[in-house]
Order: structure tokens, then sequence, then C-alpha cells
């Protein structure tokens, strides 16, 4: 199963908008990803549904939108899924820490060739490193009681472990993967726990948004 983490930006950067970044999505050859920074029906974006368009362009049938801000700009913001397989129960889990931007992590249970895991997609705080610090402990306290998981997010954090632990596989450890351009910040982040095997990781490299796609195999 090939997992990516992708913060889009709104398709700002993207030539194409929405396409220019399902094209992404499409050629990285992801079976799940989490994105970050989505827009729905904000001025913006032209009042457009960014995270259908994206959805439909890839060819990800199953969706769910995280309104991290639910009113904004006429529209609303926050993080998403895409899979190409079917999940259920998706919740919206605001972080009690939230700072100037309110955050959440989302999650869905998702079963594949008979495994169940919770699918876990979040975006912490950026330039308040003591509100992130408390949203990521928050986020470990959910991973501690998930049999089985897998997490994307724009952490804004480079060095997770203090927070997550090392009981778990941090696909962009030691700064593996530079995502964001600025800077070349190893910030993006694909954790699961210990029952999965990272056979494969990479970054796909594209001009569509100011970060990078990140990519892991996983059996």
């Amino acid at each position: 199963m090939r997992v990516a983490s992708y913060n889009i930006c709104h398709c700002r950067y993207a030539k194409d908008g929405p396409q220019g970044v399902a094209a992404v999505i499409a050629e990285s050859g992801a079976d799940v990803v989490g994105l970050q920074e989505v827009d729905i029906s904000t001025n913006r974006v032209s009042f457009r549904n960014i995270l259908q368009e994206v959805a439909q362009a890839a060819g990800m049938p199953y969706f769910a939108f995280c309104p991290t801000i639910p009113e904004y700009r006429l529209g609303a913001y926050g993080t998403a899924m895409l899979s190409r397989v079917p999940f259920r129960n998706f919740r919206v889990c605001p972080y009690e820490e939230k700072g100037r931007e309110p955050r959440a992590y989302s999650r869905a249970e998702m079963t594949v060739e008979g495994r169940t895991f919770t699918f876990f997609n979040t975006h912490c705080a950026h330039k308040e490193p003591a509100v992130r610090k408390q949203q990521l402990c928050e986020l470990a306290q959910a991973l501690q009681q998930a049999a089985s998981f897998v997490v994307t997010g724009d952490l804004n954090e480079e060095d997770i472990t203090p927070y997550l632990g090392e009981a778990m596989h941090l696909v962009n450890d030691g700064r593996r993967y530079p995502t964001f351009h600025p800077g070349f910040a190893a910030i993006d982040h694909i954790i699961c726990s210990a029952d999965f095997a990272v056979l494969a990781s990479g970054m796909f490299c594209t001009p569509a948004s100011d970060h990078d796609l990140l990519w892991a195999d996983l059996l």
C-alpha cells in the first residue's frame, strides 16, 4: 500500500490548479493520501470545491474533508483524506491546544486485504512552537490508543521523536526528505505502527506546491 502526505497550499502554486495537484497524486501512484491546506469554496479559489476536483481528477473515489477553520473566506479551510479504498467512521478531532489558528487531526478506519488500521491526517501549528508541542503530545496520546495506525501530516517539526517516541516507524526520520521548499525543511511526515514494514519511501518533487509529496510503501 502506497501512502502519501501532501501539503497542496490550496493549489496556489499549481499551474493548472486542482488538475495540476491531481496529476502529481496520480503520478505518485499513491493509494491513500493525507492532504493539508485544502480550501472548500473560499473566495481565494473562486468558490470551487478543491477537494472534490482533486479527488475526481486523481481517480480517488473516496474522500473526506476535515474543516479546521469551518468559516474562512466565505468557505472552509482544513485538511482532507483521499483513498482508492473505502474508509469508515471518519472523525474530526480538534486539538485542545488551538493557538492563533485552530488545528485538528482526522481519523478513519480502513481495511485492506482483511487488515484493519486507523488512518490519521493532521497539520500542526506553524509559528507557535509551544502550541505545536502540545498538539503533537495530543496526537501521541491518540496513537497510543490505536492498535494499528498510519499517520500523514505536515507537523511543522523536523524532529518528532521527542513527542511521538521510537516504538513506531518514522519515514522522515533524520531529515531524510526536505519536503518544504523554503529552507529545505523536513516537516512533512508519514508514521506507522511497528506492525507495518516500510518497504520503500521517497519524495516526489514538483512545482505544484511549496511542499513536495512524501510517499512510503507499507506492508
